[in-house]
């Protein structure tokens, strides 16, 4: 479902997925220009890969795309809305390895994929993307790199790619969180594996723990 709380604890439920809608809404949805809010499903849809869908503050709702596996597959990060007012998220799998995309979508509900991982640069991303000042998209991918372990890369919004950072098996491994941008313009972010840890890395790929 769907639902609004207000500060009070008074729960309204605006709606309630149905397959084809949508199934596993696994992200909170972000708020769009236009005022409505935006959210993904990690599967359903019209072709069971998952989906993109609108609902207004007052439970208006539309499926506005279906994942067709070209694109990806199993969004399960939020939205992020770009300074050009696009939406852009990353897709668990699909894309032309089936790893996972980096992908925008506008307001009307129109799909590209603007990166496709390939295992050497990473794969399977999870986290949200940031929009960082210089306004490229940062991010991190779960698994690939230079040892399977997961990677922190930039993309930018017209599809430049560069990975960042391969992580070793001494840093801990796999980052699920993404990163944030801090206010000395470096990122920061945290690992999975093992007792986990904290990290700084700059915009440039300067990594320390």
């Amino acid at each position: 479902v769907i639902f609004k709380i207000t500060a009070d604890g008074k729960l309204t439920v605006l709606h309630t997925f149905v397959f084809g809608e949508g199934f596993q809404a696994m992200a909170p949805p972000v708020l769009g220009e236009d005022g409505n809010l935006y959210g993904t499903t990690r599967a359903g849809g019209a072709n069971g890969y998952g989906s993109i869908y609108r609902i207004s503050p007052t439970g208006q709702f539309k499926t506005i795309y279906s994942f067709d596996y070209t694109h990806g597959r199993a969004p399960m990060s939020p939205l992020m809305v770009g300074s050009d007012e696009n939406f852009y998220g990353t897709a668990w799998e699909g894309g032309k390895a089936g790893i996972g995309t980096v992908f925008r979508m506008t307001l009307k509900g129109s799909v590209t994929t603007v990166h496709n991982f390939n295992w050497t640069d990473g794969a399977y991303p999870y986290g949200p993307l940031v929009q960082a000042a210089d306004g490229n998209l940062y991010g991190t991918a779960a698994q690939g790199g230079s040892t399977g372990f997961g990677t922190v890369f930039k993309v930018s919004t017209k599809g430049g790619y560069k990975m960042l950072h391969s992580f070793a098996a001494g840093e801990q491994q796999y980052s699920y969180v993404g990163v944030v941008q801090g206010t000395d313009g470096n990122f920061y972010g945290g690992t999975y594996g093992n007792f986990g840890l904290l990290y700084q890395i700059t915009p440039t790929g300067t990594f320390s723990v």
